[in-house]
């Protein structure tokens, strides 16, 4: 009895930590959320808050699994430390055209691959993809908006991150900490 007491005193304190929680609408009205640095490890629920309460829940489920499996549970990826380096392999004739595009803009292939990478990763988030951080009610809010229509909200809650897509068609849905999105949207303004 003891031992599963300790286990999930050790459970709460690593859930915790600043893991990335993210929250995506789906086509049926429902919303998605999932750990992201937990594989598998998901909740749904008819409003965004509803799918952060399930995930809660099945978080612990997913780390008490990987504990009893004698697996190792996933640092948060704010904790990661990357160096910068990369060791990258590439089929000889992608290396080949790699470093002529480089030399034709006289550059290092370091950086022409840096640049290649930077432009493939940016444009992920285009078109006009915006950050403001802003205080409300008493707590930080970052805020990316990725076009016109959409964005998200990175909410820290208790160490934790919570990424909540902002849609303008559904400005009133009521988030965590007692706010609606309609507040939260001119938070920053």
């Amino acid at each position: 009895m003891k031992m599963k007491k300790e286990r999930k005193m050790a459970v709460t304190e690593i859930l915790k930590q600043p893991y990335a929680r993210m929250v995506t609408p789906d086509e049926d009205g429902s919303y998605f959320a999932e750990i992201v640095e937990f594989p598998g490890c998901f909740a749904t629920g008819a409003t965004a808050v509803e799918a952060l309460e399930n995930l809660e829940g099945v978080a612990v489920d997913w780390v008490n699994a990987t504990i009893a499996q004698g697996q190792n549970v996933p640092e948060p990826m704010e904790a990661m430390d990357y160096s910068g380096k990369l060791v990258l392999r590439m089929p000889k004739g992608l290396h080949k055209r790699a470093a002529l595009w480089a030399d034709r803009e006289g550059v290092s292939l370091n950086q022409f691959i840096v640049s290649c990478v930077a432009e493939h990763v940016g444009s992920l988030a285009r078109p006009a993809m915006t950050y403001a951080q802003t205080a409300f009610g008493g707590m930080s809010i970052n805020v990316i908006t990725l076009g016109g229509n959409g964005g998200m909200f990175m909410v820290p809650h208790h160490g934790n991150t919570f990424r909540i897509p902002l849609h303008m068609e559904a400005a009133t849905t009521q988030l965590p900490f007692g706010h609606s999105r309609r507040d939260m949207a001119h938070a920053g303004t």
